[in-house]
């Protein structure tokens, strides 16, 4: 029987061709990891930035981080000739999750926000613009689709 194979974002993970010793020290990822996936050492999990992917062998558990080897570095996978735009009114707070939420799962790359006059919400701050990405992130985590939109504005 295959095994789930869970998805994490790192934003400052390095490109390698071979396998290098590799500490994450974010301190919710630790937890997430740790305490609620439980995983143990030995086991590995896939992760990625905005550009590449690459597999995470656990080594071990330490109290502020987690030891380990990244390997299998490789830049997503671009679909040919398919990109994807999507222009999105500004919906109220729930709505617009779910929204950004679904968008990215099915593969859009690029979500252009836009400010329409019969819209609830009249202002997107950078609180809001943070949120959002959170969101996308999340979704790219869930669905394993790597190549999360580009543009949210």
């Amino acid at each position: 029987m295959e095994t789930h194979t869970f998805a994490c974002f790192i934003p400052h993970l390095v490109k390698n061709n071979k396998n290098i010793p590799f500490s994450l020290e974010d301190e919710t990822l630790i937890h997430r990891l740790k305490n609620v996936l439980r995983l143990e050492s030995g086991e590995s999990i896939l992760v990625f930035n905005r550009d590449f992917q690459a597999t995470f062998e656990i080594r071990e558990f330490l109290k502020k981080s987690i030891q380990g080897t990244l390997s299998a570095c490789f830049p997503h996978e671009q679909k040919a000739g398919r990109k994807v735009t999507v222009f999105l009114p500004l919906l109220k707070k729930e709505h617009l999750q779910d929204a950004l939420y679904g968008l990215c799962e099915i593969g859009v790359q690029v979500i252009q926000l836009v400010h329409v006059q019969k819209a609830h919400v009249k202002i997107w701050s950078a609180k809001d613009q943070e949120k959002a990405e959170k969101i996308i992130i999340s979704a790219a985590e869930q669905s394993k689709n790597f190549t999360y939109p580009h543009a949210l504005s």
